[in-house]
């Protein structure tokens, strides 16, 4: 007799497990199942309405004169009833249904030129007059008008919560019952409180004549909301070239509704820690606030710097939260706020959790940076111990307060104390704890920090306005650049240097971009600029050319317009006219300044008048005087224009001796006439007067003014009396 094995049944529960598995499949089946029937069914009543539009379409090619006229276009809806009196449509039976329901159940027909579109209207009861399937058309959306409307252009409705906007799409569409014209244009603009933002874009359907004839077949454009911004932003559809079939135009602008879009990080508004993040032994209890200017605030968290991961509050989160720490912790806390779309703020640091009730001690920790930036290795030393009895399990390390991440040291140390040597760039706060062998951990002792920065600065650009030609005093040269690597110590300073100098520093110039202002004379010289960071870095250098020369050293003339009065007034003399100088660069006044002109007048003698001279053109028997020529202007003598005669006249007396001879002066001196003379030698008064005539000067009288007037003797004792006879000679 052979034996099966393993001849076990199911067990209660694999048969409970399968019969939930088989209940599961039914319940997700059976709505499949029903669905299925369902869409066989309306597929039915789908195939009558295409068949209703076959019977239209035969309609319409009998009866187009009578249902458009003459017109290019316009709508008719062909009854149901007409089609079947035409035997052009059968009733549609299934399972006692029926379709024929005047004014539910027609075809629609538009005429577009000479272009036909179709719509059908159905609606169709059971025996019991239960609705079976209804898509019926508006009753009221078509006449026998020819179409005069452009086509219709919406957008559709925007959200109404915020959001980001990650996959948030303004659909536009366009259509018209009658078709549209092909390669339909538009423009779409984003706005955003009244303004343009973003490039706007021109879209072409490039579709085909006749299409998008109704809101369900509508030509669709999808734009994205634009990305990573906050604010309401609203969408402008501007038709560029939007027409129907028959060439109706759509001219006017359409928008959609506000998108509420919040890219924007919420705030930490405040935070306390009672601690004031020191080791202690007691509670500790932090608070903190949070604000939102769009979505709102929805949550407030905080995480310790040692897991980043998200924690609640232990009451509600409201925009001001309260928490309580009493459990050992050794973590800095920090406070995020969520707001109502998923945007979290910057953390902020609520400060340390320090707690610890059974603790060792860390002894002396050095560090050879002093917790400054520096370009070169770094190295720490600690020293712990412990009185409490379980002794030191090890010392540790740790960066940025993350205690939980702790590190051994490097390979050589005891347990007491330990060195370790840092080399590649960084920028951490290092924390030195001590373990016992009991689990306790001591308050952290600080190492300071390691900053450690070996990457030189860039200066990115020195912008020079006046770069190699001549400025004022007050030159401002830009320089811009900044630290660069993956650990920046941030700028230190700026320094210069002129050729073959050494550098030097710029005193408070540890921010970019920096303005180097020049304020004294200096010829076209190089100057040489370098960016040098904390750590001691300095970045390679950079030039420009720098040139300052004082404000007047160019200037403009300013003239007053005005000539002063000639200084000649006749022949060739000068006039000036002031003028004021000012500078080319500043505008600024740089004192006066003149110029002069020659100014020609008329010749000096081309115009004289005349004085007499002493001269007579007679000695005797009257004669005139000659005449002095002065410029009737300025009054100089014009020699050559003198005359010889024109003047008064002069020397009346008559040419020849007198009649009488013998007559007595008044003096009582003997009068001689002519030819009987005095002779040599014989003294006579100078006041005795006498005629020289013939032998010396015939016609002339003389007065005596030495002793002798002999005959044939020169008269240069004899003065010419050049008025007339004297008074006092009578007898004439």
């Amino acid at each position: 007799m052979k034996t099966r094995k393993n001849q076990k049944g199911f067990t209660l529960v694999e048969l409970l497990v399968a019969i939930s598995i088989l209940g599961l499949i039914m319940v997700i089946a059976i709505p499949q199942i029903s669905n299925i029937q369902t869409s066989n069914k309306n597929t039915k009543y789908k195939k009558y309405a295409e068949s209703m539009i076959t019977s239209a379409k035969l309609y319409t090619d009998s009866y187009t004169q009578d249902m458009f006229g003459n017109n290019q276009s316009g709508c008719v809806d062909i009854p149901y009833e007409d089609m079947k009196d035409k035997d052009l449509l059968k009733d549609f039976k299934l399972e006692g249904s029926t379709c024929n329901h005047p004014g539910k159940t027609f075809i629609r027909v538009r005429k577009a030129n000479d272009h036909y579109l179709y719509q059908s209207s159905i609606y169709c009861t059971d025996k019991s007059g239960k609705v079976v399937y209804d898509k019926q058309l508006s009753a009221t959306g078509c006449d026998d008008k020819p179409d005069t409307k452009g086509p219709t252009m919406t957008i559709d409705a925007a959200p109404t919560a915020w959001s980001k906007g990650v996959g948030v799409k303004a659909t536009v569409r366009i259509w018209d019952e009658y078709g549209m014209l092909e390669n339909i244009k538009i423009k779409l603009v984003w706005t955003k409180e009244g303004a343009e933002v973003g490039t706007p874009v021109e879209y072409n359907f490039k579709n085909k004549r006749y299409a998008a004839s109704t809101s369900s077949t509508a030509l669709t454009y999808s734009i994205e909301v634009p990305q990573n911004a906050t604010g309401q932003y609203i969408l402008k559809a501007i038709p560029v070239d939007v027409r129907d079939s028959v060439g109706n135009y759509q001219k006017n602008t359409v928008q959609s509704g506000a998108f509420k879009l919040d890219n924007t990080k919420p705030r930490v508004t405040g935070t306390t820690n009672d601690s004031n993040s020191q080791w202690t032994n007691k509670d500790v209890t932090i608070t903190a606030t949070g604000a939102d200017d769009h979505s709102g605030v929805k949550q407030i968290y905080y995480y310790y710097s040692a897991d980043n991961k998200l924690k609640d509050w232990n009451e509600d989160n409201k925009e001001s939260v309260k928490g309580i720490w009493s459990a050992q912790r050794n973590n800095e806390a920090f406070i995020i706020v969520e707001d109502a779309v998923g945007n979290f703020s910057e953390p902020v640091s609520a400060g340390h959790i320090k707690i610890d009730k059974t603790k060792p001690t860390v002894g002396t920790v050095t560090n050879d940076s002093d917790s400054k930036w520096v370009n070169r290795n770094v190295v720490i030393t600690a020293t712990a111990s412990d009185t409490g009895g379980s002794k030191l399990e090890g010392i540790y390390y740790y960066y940025n307060d993350d205690s939980t991440n702790r590190n051994d040291w490097d390979s050589g140390s005891t347990i007491s104390s330990v060195t370790g040597t840092w080399g590649a760039e960084r920028n951490n706060t290092v924390s030195i704890i001590a373990k016992d062998n009991a689990g306790n951990v001591s308050d952290a002792a600080s190492a300071g920090s390691v900053k450690i920065d070996k990457t030189k600065p860039v200066i990115s650009s020195i912008s020079n306005p006046k770069n190699n030609t001549p400025t004022v005093p007050g030159l401002k040269v830009t320089l811009t650049g900044g630290d660069s690597g993956t650990y920046q110590s941030g700028i230190a300073k700026w320094r210069y240097h002129y050729p073959n100098q050494d550098w030097s520093d710029i005193s408070n110039s540890n921010y970019s971009p920096y303005v180097d202002t020049f304020t004294a004379l200096r010829s076209a010289t190089t100057t040489y600029y370098s960016l040098c960071d904390i750590a001691g870095n300095c970045s390679d250098a950079s030039t420009t050319i720098v040139h300052i020369v004082s404000a007047c050293s160019s200037t403009t003339t300013t003239w007053s317009g005005t000539w002063t009065t000639c200084t000649k007034k006749c022949g060739t003399g000068t006039q000036t006219q002031s003028g004021t100088k000012y500078s080319t660069y500043t505008g600024e006044n740089c004192g006066t300044t003149s110029k002069s002109q020659n100014c020609e007048t008329q010749e000096c003698c081309s115009k004289v008048t005349y004085t007499d001279g002493d001269k007579c053109s007679a000695d005797c028997g009257g004669g005139t005087k000659n005449r002095l020529a002065y410029s009737y202007y300025d009054g100089s003598r014009c020699s050559s224009k003198d005359t010889d005669t024109g003047g008064a006249a002069c020397n009346t007396h008559t040419c020849g001796p007198p009649s009488h001879t013998h007559k007595t002066s008044l003096l009582g001196d003997v009068l001689h006439k002519c030819g009987h003379h005095l002779s040599c030698g014989t003294t006579h008064s100078t006041a005795h007067w006498g005629y020289c005539g013939v032998c010396y000067n015939y016609g002339k009288v003389y007065r005596s003014d030495t002793y002798s007037h002999c005959p044939g003797k020169n008269l240069d004792g004899c003065k010419w009396w050049n008025t007339s006879y004297p008074t006092s000679v009578k007898g004439y």
